[in-house]
């Protein structure tokens, strides 16, 4: 069920059952629904909860592999939080973490705001792993559909596009997609609107409009009751092909599907 909503882009729906189904078994496979759990939370932006369902995985014994992708994350939820990428190359540099050298060279080109220091990395992610979903990703190689499970921003992530000398190259804007910003609760242009993230803190779901800006779109924000509470909806118009919309959304990163 968890994959589906996460398919369906319901990304706050697939972590609380990621969750809820780690509670409910044991061992290796407990921890793994944490860990997916972390994932999906981190990629709405909801930091605290993602770093409080990976403690379990944090403290596990017994599956190195497992701790290791979780102390991955976890870095890259306090990098994203803080700015700070000292833990992200501290792991970089540990032998421990020769595997995750793919996602960890992504993660610091990512988020890293020193062009100087996201050139190397980008130099040593093409240089040592090519073939890579990361390599691929920087180098804009539209054979890649979907962004590195690890770093998770099918849902709209969308940190590859800070500024610097390798940054990727902005999306061109949908024909008739060319309103301005939306405030909360209008949604100029049309009768629906293609939904990447659904955030319950407002800041969040502004940083999202952002990166969707970054990217070349005209981000479109609403408010919504959600099980009493509220929430914000971030998107984009779908202009006169809604299909192209969504493809050129899915090549910067950007997972959405349409919402009335």
């Amino acid at each position: 069920m968890a994959r589906l909503y996460e398919l369906s882009g319901n990304i706050e729906a697939a972590a609380n059952t990621w969750e809820r189904a780690a509670k409910a078994v044991s061992g290796n496979a407990g921890y793994t629904g944490f860990l997916q759990s972390a994932r999906c939370f981190a990629a709405i932006g909801e930091f605290e909860k993602a770093d409080a369902v990976l403690r379990p995985v944090l403290s596990a014994s017994g599956n190195k592999v497992l701790q290791n992708k979780a102390r991955v994350l976890s870095a890259q939820i306090e990098a994203l939080k803080t700015g700070n990428t000292s833990v992200l190359f501290n792991l970089l540099t540990n032998p421990d973490f020769a595997g995750e050298k793919p996602v960890l060279y992504y993660s610091l080109w990512s988020i890293s705001a020193d062009p100087s220091f996201r050139s190397a990395m980008a130099s040593r992610l093409l240089s040592e792993f090519p073939q890579s979903p990361e390599a691929r990703i920087v180098r804009e190689d539209n054979a890649v559909s979907a962004v590195p499970a690890a770093f998770w921003l099918l849902a709209g992530g969308g940190y590859n596009q800070l500024p610097g000398p390798v940054a990727v190259p902005a999306a061109a804007v949908p024909a008739g997609n060319t309103p301005s910003a939306s405030t909360p609760g209008s949604r100029p242009g049309g009768p629906f609107m293609l939904q990447t993230g659904l955030f319950s803190v407002e800041e969040n779901a502004r940083t999202q409009a952002n990166k969707l800006r970054t990217a070349g779109f005209t981000p479109v924000i609403e408010k919504k009751t959600v099980n009493g509470k509220d929430h914000w909806t971030v998107g984009v118009l779908p202009g006169p092909d809604p299909s192209s919309t969504m493809r050129q959304l899915k090549d910067r990163g950007f997972e959405s599907f349409p919402v009335y």
